[in-house]
């Protein structure tokens, strides 16, 4: 009587499951980066979304200046996390002359110049899973950037002392803007690179 001997070896099945670990070790890594890079997308579009805004706000009301914060205060708080943002938006207090809204866990940093006369004012975002910061300035069409793997999981103002940089200031206006915020402040401070 012939028998019928279908099916695969011990041998072959242990092959075939060392190959999947294979694939499995190369592959894992490499979606962590991915997953790292999708957030620092994230905190770049929502930056180049909010100078967008800036200067279409600034567009219709240019006299006004830009405003004063983002959450109707005046205090200039200068981070922004995304409870504070979800917060100003379930009590109203969020800036509705704006029509940025920060994506969920980007951190906004926004600084303006109180002085009328000199119209300044300085941006930055960061996505808390990434691991890079972004910023720019007014006075700048350029945006800048500075990593670290360090900053993963760290919010904005606790990124900026993690990555080593120093954050654009608009201060009180009065000083000369055209050399403090444009291209060569950010060159000049060190750590940031144009993208």
């Amino acid at each position: 009587m012939k028998t019928n001997n279908k099916g695969f070896t011990l041998i072959e099945l242990l092959v075939v499951i060392a190959i999947i670990t294979i694939l499995a070790t190369i592959s894992i890594p490499q979606f962590a980066k991915y997953r790292v890079r999708a957030y620092n997308v994230v905190a770049l579009s929502d930056l180049r979304n909010f100078k967008v805004d800036l200067e279409a706000y600034y567009t219709d009301v240019g006299h006004l200046g830009y405003p004063p914060g983002l959450t109707g205060d005046t205090a200039n708080n200068k981070w922004y996390t995304s409870d504070d943002v979800a917060s100003a938006l379930d009590d109203e207090t969020w800036d509705s002359s704006l029509s940025f809204i920060p994506s969920n866990r980007v951190d906004v940093y926004y600084d303006v110049s109180t002085d009328r006369t000199h119209q300044v004012y300085a941006v930055g975002t960061k996505h808390l899973n990434g691991d890079t910061m972004y910023a720019s300035t007014s006075h700048s069409s350029r945006i800048y950037m500075q990593s670290n793997p360090d900053a993963i999981g760290l919010g904005g103002a606790s990124a900026v002392t993690a990555i080593g940089v120093t954050m654009p200031d608009a201060g009180g206006g009065t000083g000369d803007e055209s050399a403090t915020y444009k291209d060569s402040w950010f060159t000049s401070t060190g750590g940031w690179k144009a993208i």
